[in-house]
């Protein structure tokens, strides 16, 4: 048995979906993907193909009629024609290990053990951001998305993209963060807020404010939804 198959036996326990017209897509550490009809109220499993490449993704994210999978690189399945296309180090990636991804209109941004890439969808070019082109040499986690910026969390703060000035900022406690270790970001309106180690934070596009928890609390890892 190859290790797809005795991970995919293993209980499913860390899991992210994605609502796309009357199907609602799962996928999940150990599981591979999942689609349940809300209409026929049934579950389809995929299975692994020469395409569908892993039984192991991490992310998922949808736009028009296309949704996208992380994890062993980059997945996307066209409801249109029913195909499935990959992504991967060969393709131009970075790294085959896509930890998160959003979509920005026409640019897919993934989030890697080395960096980060951001995929024009209309063209396929793909720019990467890591040490061979004098970014951070670490591996970034979350990402999210706004009008005017791209969010990212690392085990060293915050890095937010400008994306009409394609400038770089980087945010750590020396500003006021709670905690370096970033661990999921949600975007409120104005207001951003990341889960960290034991805090949370919230940055209010003019400061950024540690939020002290109720009570004191055990080393963990805060996520924001």
């Amino acid at each position: 048995m190859d290790d797809d198959a005795v991970a995919a036996t293993k209980p499913v326990v860390d899991f992210s979906q994605i609502h796309n017209d009357n199907d609602v897509w799962v996928v999940s550490s150990y599981g591979g993907i999942q689609k349940y009809s809300i209409s026929s109220n049934k579950w389809m499993n995929f299975t692994k193909t020469e395409e569908l490449t892993s039984m192991s993704y991490s992310s998922i994210n949808g736009y028009n009629n296309t949704i996208w999978f992380g994890g062993y690189g980059i997945l996307k399945y066209s409801k249109d024609n029913n195909i499935w296309t990959s992504l991967n180090k060969s393709h131009g990636l970075p790294s085959n290990y896509v930890n998160d991804l959003e979509i920005d209109s026409d640019y897919v941004w993934m989030t890697m053990d080395n960096g980060i890439s951001k995929y024009e969808i209309s063209t396929g070019s793909i720019v990467n951001y890591n040490e061979s082109n004098g970014f951070f040499d670490c591996e970034i986690n979350p990402v999210e998305i706004d009008e005017e910026f791209v969010w990212f969390g690392f085990d060293n703060g915050i890095i937010r993209y400008n994306k009409s000035s394609n400038k770089w900022t980087h945010y750590s406690t020396f500003n006021k963060l709670s905690n370096n270790y970033i661990n999921s970001i949600f975007i409120e309106n104005d207001n951003i807020w990341f889960g960290t180690y034991c805090w949370l934070s919230k940055f209010s596009k003019s400061s950024v404010a540690a939020i002290p928890p109720r009570t004191p609390l055990s080393p963990m890892m805060a996520k924001v939804i």
